[in-house]
């Protein structure tokens, strides 16, 4: 299994252990999540502010958590929140309903992110090049590439491929 670095993103085909999620990318979504669950009270806080100071200094709070959710976003890879947030930190969302569209364009994006979870029993065959010897992959070049998937989509719980994977260069 490959270890994670602490700069890496979540790219496609490679394997986290949920300790490196854990580690280096849960905590930027948690953090997300609790600027979020702030942010929702901002609006009846101001609401019900009964000085001038106290609704500066819910906006000086709203601003200083849109600024770090913006941030969130962009280390995620949220682009479409990122560019929808960046210039309401000048401009602060002004309705309760503005806001809300900025969290629903968060909500969508982050639920566009799915992860595939690979028991540890199979994660050995995840991209693994020990599946074949060297002298088996050197005689049968394709076939090692085909059975190289197979592992994949072993380990991905994915039978009717890996069958096919197997099966697909033998004729």
């Amino acid at each position: 299994m490959m270890q994670a670095d602490r700069e890496d993103r979540f790219a496609p085909g490679k394997l986290w252990s949920l300790l490196d999620m854990l580690k280096f990318n849960a905590t930027r979504y948690l953090n997300l999540g609790a600027l979020i669950a702030d942010m929702s009270g901002y609006f009846d806080l101001h609401k019900n502010s009964k000085t001038e100071e106290e609704k500066s200094r819910h906006e000086r709070e709203l601003k200083a958590d849109l600024s770090k959710v913006f941030q969130l976003a962009k280390e995620l890879g949220l682009s479409n929140s990122a560019q929808l947030i960046e210039p309401r930190l000048d401009k602060l969302p002004q309705t309760e309903s503005e806001y809300e569209l900025l969290m629903e364009c968060l909500y969508n994006e982050l639920n566009g992110r799915l992860f595939l979870y690979v028991p540890a029993h199979r994660s050995e065959f995840y991209e693994s090049n020990l599946l074949l010897s060297d002298a088996t992959k050197a005689a049968f070049p394709i076939a090692a590439g085909e059975i190289r998937l197979a592992g994949n989509c072993y380990a991905t719980g994915s039978p009717t491929a890996c069958a096919y994977h197997c099966m697909g260069r033998v004729p």
